[in-house]
């Protein structure tokens, strides 16, 4: 089951790192047996990538990695850029890890403010 997260809800979100993202991969078999066997893609074919970003909430702040759809890989052009991130949602795996995706992660628009949670 997917589970919405509500963005807005969250201080900041910063890229966890410069550069382009790294492609998110696809795997065959399971557990000791699983295997990368290329780039994943979504149900429309769509390349999946991995985003790096820290998240800031009312308890703190931790980074997770987001896999979002994009024909091109996203590329952030520093550390600790402000991002924004549509669609954000939450997959508990079998084995108790927490997976995330999104429809999108950007760069933040510049604006002359300081957001307030």
């Amino acid at each position: 089951m997917l589970l919405p997260i509500d963005t807005a809800r969250l201080h900041a979100v910063l890229a966890a790192t410069a550069g382009e993202a790294r492609p998110a991969q696809r795997y065959e078999g399971s557990g000791a047996d699983a295997r990368a066997v290329g780039q994943a893609t979504n149900d429309a074919g769509v390349p999946l990538w991995q985003v790096e970003a820290v998240v800031a909430g009312q308890d703190g702040a931790e980074t997770i990695r987001v896999r979002i759809p994009a024909m091109t890989a996203p590329n952030f052009p520093a550390p600790l850029a402000q991002l924004t991130i549509t669609g954000l949602t939450a997959r508990v795996l079998r084995d108790g890890r927490v997976s995330y995706s999104a429809d999108s992660v950007v760069l933040a628009p510049k604006s002359g403010g300081h957001r307030e949670g």
